[in-house]
């Protein structure tokens, strides 16, 4: 049986974000047959256990899909959000610490990390202090 187990390559992907590594379906249904095949005919496994693996790994796929779509919506959100400001007038804090103010020109992605064009600076959201006109004391 372990001569017939580590037969399986497992094909298995990484996950960029996480650098954790996850089973696809192929590779479940190849360790379920050869668990199948190698099962005590006087004991057989439950078939409520196959299902619930089954239920298991469906449902692992479908949140793994759905988290990534999330992910993919958040940066588009994200996106929109700064470019909302193009032609608003802003107040931020350069890499040095010192207040400087202008007008948002347009939104540029570099890495995944947004960032805000004023006269020729590239400004990330977290920099930004105010957006709009002068703060009402």
């Amino acid at each position: 049986m372990i001569n017939e187990l580590t037969a399986i390559s497992p094909t298995q992907t990484t996950n960029n974000t996480t650098g954790k590594q996850k089973v696809n379906e192929d590779v479940f249904f190849q360790i379920l047959n050869v668990e199948l095949q190698n099962q005590n005919p006087l004991d057989p496994m439950d078939n409520s256990q196959w299902l619930g693996q089954l239920s298991q790994m469906q449902s692992l796929e479908q949140t793994s899909a759905m988290a990534a779509e999330i992910k993919e919506m958040k940066q588009s959100l994200g996106f929109f959000q700064a470019a909302s400001m193009v032609g608003k007038e802003i107040e931020y804090k350069d890499t040095n610490g010192k207040t400087l103010s202008g007008q948002v020109n347009s939104v540029t992605q570099k890495n995944n990390q947004l960032y805000l064009n004023v006269a020729d600076q590239e400004v990330t959201v977290e920099q930004i202090i105010r957006v709009g006109g002068a703060e009402n004391d």
